[in-house]
């Protein structure tokens, strides 16, 4: 079913997913599903009503029939009750019936008013028209109408939003699985997730720690004389410890694994409302 056509008729979309797959290399998905009781136009034709599943696609084909029929060249009987009484007439499809319903929808009753026309078949909805009209393409050209039935087949199932494959770069796949495979819910109800390592750059890190502690004891020296902000950058730090945001780590390795120590300073913002010592603290020693 178009998606056009599902609000018109105002039906309650569900989510779903289904792939599709038309003729040749033509691919689809379909989000949304919605269910409708679909029935004859006139209960005089047919009592017949079924719940029906119908997927919602942006369109289903293009307009059918591609060109004006003209009626008079089928000789169609005035009693007949036709299902769509402006077969003739070019207009968009708004529905597909599965096939799991179509040969509940036929019945035993058909007709062919010429050798050379249509075949006419009675359906709960009305009768149908369906073949070759009189004077159609001939045989000879019949590779021609293979060609450009292929075609609209084709088009049947291209839709401008159809593309499934991820347009995710090499490291930006990676950061999903790492997403998806690590990702976790704490005690407090926060979610914990891993973060990504570049493995070509964390080789390149380099040794950091003589330069962290030759930093670490300038910085000692420069809060040694001014003993307020060293209370307050030491009242800092325990908190942060206290909070469980850094950790001690014992030794000069980080248990085998690669260690970049990462020198830290403190600025002072006395003016600041909330916090005095502000800190984008990572702790002097950092594992990556």
């Amino acid at each position: 079913m178009t998606r056009d056509f599902s609000r018109r008729l105002k039906f309650e979309r569900q989510s779903s997913y289904l792939p599709i797959q038309g003729i040749g290399t033509s691919r689809c998905v379909s989000t949304q599903l919605v269910r409708a009781d679909v029935g004859p136009r006139s209960d005089q034709n047919s009592a017949y009503e079924s719940e029906m599943q119908f997927h919602v696609l942006p369109k289903l084909n293009i307009s059918l029939p591609t060109s004006y029929i003209d009626p008079s060249t089928i000789q169609l009987p005035d009693w007949m009750f036709l299902a769509d009484p402006e077969f003739h007439k070019t207009g968009p499809v708004d529905v597909i019936i599965g096939a799991e319903f179509y040969m509940d929808l036929l019945t035993d009753e058909r007709v062919k008013p010429a050798a050379d026309g249509p075949t006419l078949h009675n359906t709960v909805f009305g009768w149908i028209i369906s073949g070759r009209l009189p004077g159609s393409v001939p045989e000879s050209t019949s590779l021609v109408s293979v060609a450009a039935i292929d075609e609209l087949l084709t088009r049947f199932w291209e839709l401008e939003t159809c593309r499934t494959k991820s347009t995710h770069s090499i490291e930006e796949s990676t950061c999903e699985q790492l997403f998806e495979e690590t990702t976790v819910r704490d005690e407090t109800g926060r979610f914990v997730v891993t973060l990504p390592k570049k493995k070509y750059a964390v080789q390149r890190l380099g040794e950091s720690r003589s330069t962290a502690i030759k930093r670490f004891l300038g910085l000692e020296k420069r809060l040694s004389a001014n003993p307020d902000l060293k209370q307050q950058y030491s009242d800092f730090i325990h908190e942060y410890e206290a909070m469980g945001h850094m950790k001690r780590v014992a030794g000069d390795t980080a248990g085998g694994e690669l260690a970049y120590y990462l020198p830290h300073h403190c600025v002072l913002r006395p003016d600041s409302t909330t916090t005095k010592l502000p800190s984008s603290l990572t702790s002097p020693r950092c594992t990556v």
